[in-house]
């Protein structure tokens, strides 16, 4: 075991991992199979659990974790264990935002007149002069009607409070569902179906749903993209921290500040601070171990022990696998993976003539800041927002509108127009297009020869 970190160790040991690697859930784009290749492959695959409202049904939730065990060759079991009593290799991600309002008319008032004009604009910087024809053609097919605001991403948070809100009437002998509870119920008695992890992003859950999971077996991880959310989520008793840096792709996952008060830490300088808060107090209360998982910015095997050298217990990566041929398959032809890939096809087959667009962190598309590739629109969104402060819809209204308009727009076939949203990190050029998820793991492998539990 010399040169290993002992937490590294131990965490691949505790979730029967090959290597240190936790591939990150990015909703939206990561498909069961990519989920389950990786986990199959020795390193934890991360399963989006963002799109399910369990205030209406857990049975989605669960169909999920059955087909992803379906996935999994009967030789993916621990040691001497039966395929009934093995935890699932996975990693459940839930998002848990603070509850937020419905929209009221100015906001999506603002909303229509921020991304149609967006949308015109771009579309006339390739066919100038048609600005009236294009609006009719909207207008005439009715493109206006097919977008709807309602909440696209409901919050775990939402679905505590619809467990106690049930506690309290059964005892008043009503009946409600209590989506904790029955999740919770199940897993119990299907520990088959218990993800080894499950982790948190834009928050925390409440103590006492930690608690629970924890005896079913579960670790617990929580994003944090600074020490006073560190601080929070580590007295609130969970397991280890997804450290995430600004140059991360995707949604930023942070809790205690709006954007304009992030510090916007690099994944090195997040680390190195936390880690110092942890060697330097008393905030452990019991534990032997926080473990830490830094994310952002982490393309290849070099990188990888960077932190494990420094004391790190795994890493999540995500835009590595953003060309995986098992990403999630969209009906749109503008698909995040599929782009992110052509751009950077593109780039190889055209050289130092073809220049990579950047990425940007903005709020503006979603209602939470994400890192997204500049494309023209999303150049003339930003460019068109009066102020950081315009009154729009918050997220999952915000996010559940624009993917309408999307489809609305493709289906109606306008133009070649492309509004899509590309969410990535920073190194995102470096990406191998066509390699498969065991293919990349199997390559970290022998990158990190020395390194593996």
């Amino acid at each position: 075991m010399s040169g290993k970190s002992s937490l590294s160790h131990k965490f691949c040991s505790m979730l029967s991992l090959k290597l240190p690697i936790i591939q990150a859930p990015m909703a939206g784009v990561v498909s069961l199979q990519l989920a389950a290749n990786v986990s199959s492959s020795g390193a934890l695959g991360s399963i989006p659990a963002s799109g399910y409202d369990l205030t209406k049904s857990t049975s989605s939730l669960v169909d999920a974790l059955s087909t992803f065990k379906t996935l999994l060759p009967k030789t993916n079991l621990e040691p001497g264990s039966s395929q009934e009593g093995c935890q699932l290799p996975a990693n459940m991600n839930f998002f848990c935002h603070d509850i937020v309002q419905p929209p009221n008319k100015t906001q999506i008032e603002n909303w229509w007149s921020l991304f149609i004009d967006s949308y015109v604009e771009t579309f006339l910087s390739t066919n100038p002069g048609s600005e009236k024809s294009r609006l009719s053609e909207i207008k005439s097919k009715g493109l206006l009607n097919d977008v709807q605001f309602s909440n696209g991403n409901v919050s775990f948070k939402e679905f505590e409070i619809a467990t106690e809100k049930s506690r309290h009437l059964k005892i008043a002998n009503c009946e409600d569902p209590a989506p904790i509870d029955e999740l919770i119920s199940y897993l119990n008695h299907h520990p088959e179906l218990t993800p080894k992890v499950m982790s948190f992003h834009f928050g925390i859950p409440k103590s006492s749903t930690i608690n629970k999971l924890h005896d079913l077996g579960v670790t617990i991880l929580v994003t944090a993209t600074s020490t006073s959310e560190a601080r929070l989520a580590i007295e609130n008793n969970v397991d280890g921290l997804v450290l995430q840096g600004y140059q991360a792709g995707g949604h930023r996952g942070n809790f205690l500040v709006k954007q304009e008060d992030d510090d916007n830490l690099s994944t090195m300088d997040l680390f190195k601070q936390v880690k110092e808060l942890l060697d330097s107090e008393e905030i452990v209360r019991g534990k032997e171990s926080v473990y830490l998982i830094p994310a952002g910015g982490i393309i290849n095997g070099d990188d990888i022990k960077e932190y494990l050298k420094l004391g790190a217990s795994a890493v999540q990566m995500g835009t590595a696998f953003l060309g995986c041929p098992e990403k999630l398959k969209s009906g749109s032809k503008y698909a995040a993976t599929n782009s992110v890939a052509k751009i950077v096809s593109e780039k190889i087959e055209k050289g130092a003539n073809f220049q990579l667009p950047s990425t940007t962190m903005t709020p503006l598309v979603s209602g939470k800041p994400a890192r997204t590739i500049v494309t023209p629109f999303i150049g003339t969104l930003q460019k068109n927002t009066k102020s950081p402060g315009t009154d729009l819809p918050e997220y999952g209204y915000r996010y559940k509108a624009f993917k309408g308009l999307n489809t609305a727009l493709e289906s109606a076939q306008l133009d070649e127009t492309d509004i899509g949203f590309y969410l990535c990190g920073k190194r995102y050029g470096e990406i191998e297009v066509g390699k498969s998820a065991k293919e990349i793991i199997e390559k970290l492998g022998e990158e990190l020869k020395g390194w593996e539990a």
